[in-house]
């Protein structure tokens, strides 16, 4: 998603954009996620030793306990210029990367047509695929602490990306009502549902930009998220919408103040109206017009 909303606003500023196509012709190659594809940014270095490269920095590779490969730390030393999605990432970098780093915040097109929340129960949206970092079945564990009388439902959309995690989904909908896991749905339904929805949802153990978060707030979506690095570069530090990623008790209550409390949830809504702003087409086609100054100042006149 990010390769091709990138390709998109390059083609809107004037430029020609070949996706994983023959570099021989490029004079600019941006490389995303230093892990996987450092290799690459490393033989087009060697090959080309004169065309600069843009490397972006993932959360993976950013916020991974292992640390930086020895790859990726060779792709980010050799990369000329590097992107961080929010700028607790690239505070979070030694200072001979922070010097080239700039940070372009992810957008999303606000949809057209934002559909009636549903008013058989207080929907609460999950977006990410089944894998350890998201803590997928942390909100399912959230729903079992919820009083009797919330009407709350959780929707977990995502892919299983192994058996184990497909037999944990199925399990934790029988042990809980309020949480259905619903699998993977194509993008354009899934950004529908999140903007029906009371809610969004994000535990990651680690996060650097959500596109499920981006796309939440410029919906008029709220966001209830971990309080990880990634989450708080997007959402501030302040935002009173975090939550601790060892209690699901606290989630839990969170998510039951908010369906019960109508003016703490307007206040929510109002603080993430606020961040959409951040987040438009334009401001980010604005950052990138600012980069590619940098890189080719002969063009930029």
């Amino acid at each position: 998603m990010t390769t091709n909303r990138w390709a998109k606003i390059l083609r809107k500023l004037g430029h020609k954009v070949s996706i994983n196509a023959a570099e021989n012709r490029c004079d600019l190659l941006v490389a995303i996620h230093a892990e996987r594809t450092g290799k690459q940014l490393l033989a087009f270095g060697r090959k080309y030793p004169d065309r600069p490269t843009v490397l972006l920095l993932a959360g993976t590779d950013i916020y991974s306990p292992k640390g930086f490969s020895a790859r990726a730390t060779n792709a980010i030393d050799k990369a000329e210029y590097l992107v961080t999605l929010e700028p607790n990432a690239k505070a979070k970098l030694n200072p001979r990367w922070r010097a080239k780093a700039n940070v372009i915040p992810q957008s999303a097109i606000r949809p057209r047509r934002i559909p009636e929340p549903l008013k058989s129960c207080f929907e609460v949206s999950l977006c990410g695929h089944l894998r350890p970092v998201k803590q997928p079945f942390f909100a399912a564990e959230a729903a079992l602490h919820l009083p009797p009388e919330s009407k709350i439902r959780i929707n977990h959309y995502g892919k299983a990306l192994c058996a184990n995690m497909k037999q944990s989904a199925l399990a934790w909908m029988k042990k809980s009502d309020r949480y259905r896991w619903a699998g993977l749905k194509p993008h354009w339904q899934t950004r529908q549902l999140i903007a029906r929805s009371q809610l969004l949802i994000n535990t990651s153990l680690s996060e650097s930009s959500a596109n499920s978060i981006v796309e939440a707030i410029v919906s008029g979506t709220p966001v209830l998220a971990s309080a990880v690095a990634g989450n708080k570069g997007i959402l501030t530090a302040s935002y009173p919408g975090l939550f601790p990623v060892a209690s699901p008790h606290k989630l839990a209550k969170l998510i039951f103040r908010l369906e019960t409390d109508k003016k703490l949830f307007q206040q929510l809504k109002s603080r993430c109206v606020k961040i959409a702003r951040n987040h438009t087409f334009n401001v980010e086609a604005a950052a990138w017009k600012s980069l590619l100054a940098k890189i080719f100042p002969d063009r930029s006149a």
